[in-house]
């Protein structure tokens, strides 16, 4: 089977609208959570990203929704790394969007103005502005594209799924290449107050109490949005371009125990973790881990049973905290960095008793990082897991 090779890719994320910048926060190990204040549950930790991407590339599009904007900016990034924007007439060009909430800031935007019966204010834009799949259009128009087009909402593991559509894709030569997206902005009252209602929203504490593996059972909601171009080795070499990684397995499957919890065995989180190693051991993890009990003692149970003692964990969370269905992506766009550049990130937040065992990185670790493997939990059960390598 011939080999998935990754050619650009783009970040949006809290203090990070570019790659050097997200590169810059996950090599010093900076925190880029910030406290938003809610006028009825208090103070909550999030990670939120400020800017508005009215603009991309000399295109104004400040009548599109925000969450199209940023996904048109991250994938407008990873489509120019990829220098693969002069043959695009000639390529069957897939864009497969990952997002676990869609457009549900526009939902409950627009839910609102309905309830008051205000007809008048309510905008003739509102049903594409409340359309999910306007993700997905708003970067296949912006970019000329008439390939295929996909939306996957699969809980967090959505980006990661999104891939592995995408590999699948490219394997059977159904697209030449694919602009694969994960995002979510779902900083709103009804994900404040859900998540709170079940008492596991970051609130009214230090920043650095929470966090991957902290012990804490509260994780810190987030918004982002990652991008990455996925296209056939042979396609790339014969017109030489550069390659910055590989996509060697992905695989996801269902716990199937519940809408609300997981399997806390971690059985099917580790068979999908058995699927992508196929054998072999990661050179560090990039976990999935983001300070729910659920989740994090799932993550140690997969370390204890498939990895050896002496291979890395990291999570990227305690820096940008967990933007839902875009986590995959932001995890994938940091292994990149970190295969590319030589590091591992640190886990900058308390660590709970329970997992000072494991091999948790503190600091900044500089070393060659060949593969990676990197895990995705979501809420009703998904689980999902890739394994990249550099060459």
């Amino acid at each position: 089977m011939e080999r998935i090779s990754v050619t650009g890719f783009g970040i949006k994320a809290p203090n990070a609208t570019n790659i050097d910048q997200f590169r810059c926060i996950l090599e010093r190990g900076n925190n880029a959570l910030n406290y938003v204040e809610h006028p009825t549950i208090g103070q909550i930790v999030c990670g939120v990203v400020r800017e508005t991407f009215e603009e991309v590339d000399g295109v104004k599009f400040k009548k599109y929704p925000r969450i199209v904007r940023m996904a048109i900016s991250a994938s407008y990034d990873a489509f120019s790394m990829s220098r693969i924007k002069n043959k695009k007439n000639s390529k069957k060009i897939a864009v497969i969007v990952g997002s676990s909430n869609g457009a549900a800031i526009e939902i409950e935007k627009h839910v609102l103005i309905s309830k008051e019966k205000s007809y008048n204010r309510f905008p003739p834009t509102a049903i594409a502005k409340m359309n999910a799949n306007s993700i997905v259009s708003g970067i296949t128009s912006f970019l000329g594209l008439n390939g295929m087009s996909l939306l996957i909402t699969n809980s967090c593991t959505s980006s990661l799924d999104a891939i592995n559509v995408a590999k699948s894709l490219l394997e059977t030569k159904q697209a030449d290449a694919c602009i694969v997206c994960g995002i979510d902005s779902s900083l709103t009252d009804i994900a404040f107050y859900g998540f709170s209602k079940i008492g596991i929203t970051h609130r009214n504490s230090e920043i650095s109490n929470g966090g991957p593996f902290s012990g804490k059972d509260y994780f810190a909601m987030a918004e982002g949005a990652g991008a990455v171009i996925l296209e056939r080795e042979s396609d790339v070499l014969q017109e030489d371009r550069e390659i910055f990684g590989f996509i060697n397995n992905v695989a996801s499957n269902q716990d199937g125990l519940s809408i609300y919890h997981s399997d806390l065995s971690g059985k099917w989180m580790n068979e999908a973790a058995r699927q992508v190693l196929n054998g072999k051991q990661p050179d560090f993890v990039n976990s999935q881990a983001l300070g729910l009990e659920e989740n994090d003692q799932i993550e140690k149970q997969l370390f204890q049973d498939l990895i050896n003692d002496d291979v890395p964990i990291s999570s990227i969370k305690g820096l940008f905290g967990h933007p839902f269905g875009a986590a995959g992506m932001l995890q994938c766009v940091s292994s990149l960095l970190s295969m590319n550049y030589g590091f591992i990130s640190p886990v900058t937040n308390t660590i709970g008793k329970d997992y000072l065992h494991l091999p948790i990185v503190r600091k900044t670790k500089y070393q060659k990082v060949d593969n990676v493997l990197i895990t995705n939990h979501g809420y009703g059960g998904n689980n999902a897991c890739l394994f990249m390598s550099k060459t």
